[in-house]
């Protein structure tokens, strides 16, 4: 049976390790029989590695109207693509970890749409979830909305859970509903994201072992996270930053998050250990979830607990901490240099306009010499 593994997340899971892994082992995984192929179309701030974003991609017009013949257009491309594969392989890998918060928001359909085309064309659809503890899933969120450059949230954690819809991410046992309910039980695999229950020792392996893909030491694993947080201080800043008038440009907001992800690779993210719930705090947070999560390790593990809820106390991050100076003179001397690193390179840039418009046939004579140079080589 040909068989769709739908690997939809939930987001801050390692999904995007994983993508990039299955990316980067994408002949290894064909020599096998299984097949993660590139998406036929790249989206903005979309990673390559994600090929399963034209199931929910969500276009608008320059207005912000969606365009949803656009959207459906794409969706029939993808499914054209997967029915494509499934000609030289069995297993066809897709992976979009938006598909998860979707299935709640502005694509609720997308399940239902996918698996409509495996029964016309005869594949069986397979999906896969890892679930992260509430907790460290929502801090985990709010960390990224802080930094990456399309969402640029001013707020503080507490604020940003009242003012996002959160249950979309972290209402486990409704959303596995409505998934079984679509794919069927049978078809719904679920991995608990607790590196020290890992498969084999690595999300990789896991991820390899939960859809049936054997493996082996040939496979290639460049760097284990590729999706790096914020540091407490450095978070801050970049809230803060977030919370000014014109941030809102995105190559503007890349520097900054840039910058920042630098200075947070420095002495006082390891000095300062702190977290942004304290242990009551975050059993506090998690008592909302008992009930969901209860169903949820009863219904997929046979068992009470879905989640290991040790909860080392480091302390509760402050924004009056003792690095937060040394922090932001770090930042400000770091971009200082960033931006004077961009400065020499267009000041590189106009005295070779200024040389060209100077001596004119000398660049279309070196421009000449280029081309014949690489003709040649190439021959």
């Amino acid at each position: 049976m040909k068989t769709l593994f739908l690997h939809i997340g939930t987001a801050k899971t390692g999904t995007t390790s994983i993508q990039f892994f299955c990316r980067e082992n994408e002949e290894l995984l064909k020599q096998r029989g299984y097949c993660y192929p590139k998406s036929p179309k790249a989206y903005p701030f979309v990673s390559k590695a994600k090929n399963g974003h034209m199931l929910e991609a969500t276009i608008r017009d320059k207005d912000g109207n969606r365009l949803l013949e656009e959207e459906e257009k794409d969706f029939q491309a993808c499914i054209a693509m997967i029915k494509k594969q499934f000609e030289t392989y069995d297993t066809v890998i897709l992976s979009d970890e938006a598909i998860w918060r979707d299935l709640s928001l502005g694509h609720k359909d997308v399940l239902q749409k996918v698996t409509r085309e495996a029964k016309e064309a005869g594949f069986v659809v397979k999906v896969v979830v890892y679930l992260r503890r509430q907790d460290l899933m929502a801090v985990s969120i709010w960390n990224q909305y802080v930094k990456a450059p399309q969402m640029v949230t001013p707020y503080n954690f507490e604020d940003f859970c009242k003012n996002m819809k959160m249950d979309a991410w972290l209402a486990y046992d409704k959303k596995l509903d409505k998934i079984v309910q679509e794919v069927g039980r049978e078809n719904v695999i679920v991995r608990r994201f607790e590196p020290q229950n890992f498969y084999g020792g690595n999300i990789f392996q896991d991820f390899f072992y939960a859809t049936g893909i054997p493996w082996s030491d040939d496979y290639v694993i460049t760097e284990e996270v590729r999706n790096t947080r914020l540091s407490g201080n450095a978070v801050e800043i970049k809230r803060i930053l977030n919370g000014l008038s014109k941030t809102n440009n995105v190559e503007y907001q890349k520097i900054l998050r840039d910058v920042l992800l630098e200075c947070s690779d420095t002495p006082s993210a390891s000095l300062y250990s702190s977290e942004v719930l304290t242990p009551d705090e975050a059993r506090l947070f998690m008592k909302d979830y008992e009930d969901c999560n209860r169903k949820v390790a009863q219904e997929f593990f046979g068992e009470d607990e879905l989640f290991d809820m040790t909860m080392e106390d480091r302390g509760k991050w402050e924004p009056n901490n003792a690095y937060m100076l040394e922090d932001v003179i770090r930042f400000a001397g770091v971009l200082g240099m960033h931006l004077m690193k961009e400065n020499n390179k267009l000041k590189k840039e106009v005295r070779d306009l200024k040389s060209k418009l100077k001596h004119p046939a000398r660049a279309v004579t070196s421009q000449i010499c280029k081309k014949f140079s690489g003709g040649s080589d190439e021959a």
